[in-house]
């Protein structure tokens, strides 16, 4: 049988498949199914600049971040 793509099985170690990761980017088609499974699904897109919880840093802060780490590590006589 085929495999396809976008659709991963984990098994225990005895063989048993328990989980299914799907990529819903993919298998869009899956989402009603999900729904009427009573699995509420996030329909916004999500963008690298979008706002994340507090506590959590950006991208580009933790990018900011480590690099000013960096240059204080090397600065430092």
């Amino acid at each position: 049988m085929a495999q396809t793509t976008g659709i991963a099985i984990e098994h225990t170690s005895k063989g048993i498949p328990i989980y299914a990761h799907i990529d819903l980017r993919k298998h869009a088609d899956i989402i009603p199914f999900l729904e009427r499974k009573g699995i509420q699904i996030e329909k916004k897109k999500i963008s690298g600049t979008s706002k994340c919880p507090s506590g959590y840093l950006t991208h580009e802060q933790f990018v900011e971040q480590c690099n000013n780490e960096i240059d204080n590590f090397c600065l430092k006589p």
